[in-house]
């Protein structure tokens, strides 16, 4: 799975981390581990950049909450 599918600013949260990060293919959504821990889901398909506000809130808050989970 390449990075790209990521909105931009997931990916520079990623970046900044300094965490090791991959994506993950479920049966029905992509996984996004950081680290060594399952993050949050994504939807499959182009549709990662059409998540509502709602869902891009959540899931930046999740990826947020891990890395700072692993670095304390």
């Amino acid at each position: 799975m390449s990075a790209p599918k990521l909105p931009p600013d997931m990916r520079e949260v990623l970046a900044a981390s300094g965490l090791p990060w991959h994506i993950e293919n479920g049966s029905s959504h992509l996984k996004l581990i950081v680290g060594d821990r399952f993050t949050t889901i994504l939807p499959k398909s182009n549709r990662v950049r059409m998540m509502t506000n709602g869902a891009h809130r959540n899931a930046m808050a999740h990826i947020r909450r891990a890395i700072r989970e692993q670095r304390s």
